[in-house]
């Protein structure tokens, strides 16, 4: 009976153990450079926003990509380069990307500028292109994204606490700006309801 007990308890405390490790990353923006400077303008107080006199951008973190809203509070249309964003991993390697509308098979290859009207808004995602892989085993067939940010059965939540950046430059007129944002990554757990 003891044992019978002690089994149920170990059962227990197993699965709890497991459930507590259910959870998901979050990126809280830290640090916004404009150019060659720390931005003049403001990250909000959540985490996910930053506004300057020439755009208010929102992110959300995928698990393969970062999703994006920015808006133009400019009075002329502004463009993103594509071709010269990147995405600056926690082990600090700098990589491309590609966005909303590229195929798998095309994300190497050049992205033309998505120009945002002022006063406009556009909805869009900056995924790396090394996590994009065409899976051909005996058990699956086709294009796949690896997770941005990894997990381990044994040592749980790999990136909990690493940085990574995103460059997105962003012309208006005759000049690019260059945006470098700097997340934080975290671990959030889910809590059983």
């Amino acid at each position: 009976m003891v044992r019978r007990i002690l089994l149920v308890m170990a059962l227990s405390l197993a699965v709890n153990i497991v459930y507590a490790q259910k959870g998901k990353y979050i990126a809280i923006l830290t640090k916004v450079e404009v150019g060659s400077n720390v931005a003049s303008g403001s990250i909000s107080e959540n985490g996910i926003g930053y506004q300057d006199s020439l755009i208010a951008i929102d992110w959300n973190l995928g698990s393969s990509e970062y999703n994006f809203v920015l808006q133009n509070k400019s009075q002329q249309t502004i463009k993103i380069i594509w071709d010269e964003t990147a995405y600056i991993g926690p082990d600090g390697e700098t990589g491309k990307v590609f966005h909303q509308g590229v195929k798998y098979i095309d994300r190497n290859n050049s992205q033309v500028p998505t120009s945002i009207i002022k006063g406009s808004k556009l909805s869009d995602l900056i995924a790396p292109t090394d996590l994009v892989y065409y899976n051909d085993s005996r058990y699956s067939t086709g294009w796949t994204q690896r997770l941005l940010y990894g997990y381990s059965k044994k040592a749980g939540p790999v990136n909990d606490g690493a940085t990574a950046k995103i460059l997105l430059p962003i012309s208006t007129g005759d000049k690019t700006i260059e945006y470098i944002f700097e997340f934080k990554i975290t671990w959030e757990v889910i809590q059983r309801k």
